[in-house]
């Protein structure tokens, strides 16, 4: 199976706020210090975000980033791929 068969849904862990153009994500900790770990999206990062509810696979998210930005499919297949592992690693989101 290829990553991009993969499914991926939020966790309850990260709630996340439009700011502008933007998105940004929160850890939800126990502890105040952890508010460091903000993580604030660019728009391609921010529609990713968006895309991720656990029904698309992260070939279908890659296919409408290609349709939405000048993107190429390699392209959008290397942010799709990157963006979802560092989400992955934070723990913001997990495989279905």
């Amino acid at each position: 199976m290829s990553v991009l068969d993969e499914h991926y849904r939020k966790t309850s862990s990260i709630v996340s706020t439009q700011v502008g153009e933007g998105v940004i994500l929160v850890p939800i900790r126990q502890r105040a210090g952890d508010l460091d770990d903000l993580y604030t999206l660019n728009e391609t990062a921010a529609r990713i975000w968006e895309l991720i509810n656990g029904q698309r696979s992260l070939g279908e998210i890659r296919d409408l980033l290609v349709e939405e930005f000048d993107v190429s499919e390699g392209e959008a297949q290397q942010d799709v791929a990157g963006f979802v592992a560092e989400l992955e690693a934070a723990g913001a989101v997990e495989r279905q």
